[in-house]
């Protein structure tokens, strides 16, 4: 029998179902809303012209991503207050490590090239179904400077604070508690990758996020993550949003699959497992908050 102060896989599973529903459910609604106004404002222009008006839509990409990590936040902040976690000094500046920040973000350019050529494998398999991110690409696409800052905000920022804050800070943390940290971080893997939607990038997403996972578990500060999540993020608008020269496999046309030269992707791979390495056998001052 289940703990009432008690948050079990069963309860997660329960709060990412409802939470998946009720995003569908707010995108749906933005979705008609926006069509209906559109199709007011022109009425003379095809449903299917309304549609790709829609989906190119500066406005309506940001607002979507906007919706998503608001709703992730409630959830989050729902779970905290009902399982009484606190954070205390993980979030703190202080005292960061910067060599840590240094392997992160070492790290995250490394990664970003192996979970290019993993998504370009699974890609050959079942396609791209770039369609599940174009809001992502849209925004980091948004020309000048505000455009930058809005990809910025809307794709590095947030999600890197949110969904660290709801998948490792809460969810991860209290599946160590009662399966140990091994566990809690394949657990919370599984959901984080299955939770994105995307079959082309599960795989990767789920790699990213056992190193997510170990490294809060390593230091005990969920700044940490974030920071990895974030620059993993910010790499990837980098790529897309800047383009000018072609590395075959990492920002080529959605359209082509192609792999990754193994002159890049081997170096890249040995730098992972190196990065890896130091981290596990480096001791950090840890900061316990329950």
């Amino acid at each position: 029998m289940d703990n009432n102060n008690e948050l079990t896989i069963k309860k997660i599973i329960i709060y990412l179902i409802v939470l998946f529903w009720i995003q569908l459910g707010v995108g749906v609604l933005v979705g008609v809303v926006s069509f209906i106004i559109y199709t007011i404002l022109n009425p003379n222009t095809p449903a299917n012209e309304i549609s790709k008006l829609i989906a190119s839509s500066n406005l309506l990409n940001v607002l979507y991503i906007f919706i998503g990590e608001f709703i992730f936040l409630i959830a989050a902040l729902i779970i905290k207050n009902k399982y009484k976690n606190t954070f205390n000094n993980e979030l703190s500046l202080k005292n960061l490590d910067i060599l840590m920040i240094l392997y992160i973000l070492i790290f995250s350019l490394s990664f970003v090239i192996l979970s290019s050529e993993i998504e370009n494998i699974v890609a050959s398999f079942i396609g791209r179904m770039s369609s599940l991110n174009q809001s992502i690409t849209n925004v980091s696409q948004i020309p000048n400077t505000k455009g930058l800052i809005l990809s910025i905000i809307t794709i590095g920022i947030l999600p890197a604070f949110i969904e660290e804050f709801l998948f490792r800070g809460l969810i991860q943390k209290n599946l160590s508690k009662k399966y140990g940290n091994t566990k809690a971080i394949i657990i919370t893997s599984i959901m984080f990758a299955l939770f994105h939607l995307n079959p082309t990038v599960i795989l990767s997403i789920f790699l990213l996020s056992l190193m997510l996972g170990y490294v809060y578990s390593k230091t005990n500060k969920i700044i940490y993550p974030i920071i990895l999540h974030f620059f993993n993020n910010i790499i990837v608008v980098i790529i897309i949003r800047y383009n000018t020269f072609e590395i075959k496999g990492i920002n080529t046309s959605l359209d082509k699959i192609e792999h990754v030269s193994p002159y890049i992707l081997l170096p890249a791979l040995i730098i992972i497992f190196l990065i890896s390495y130091i981290i596990y056998k480096t001791k950090f001052v840890t900061s316990n908050d329950d």
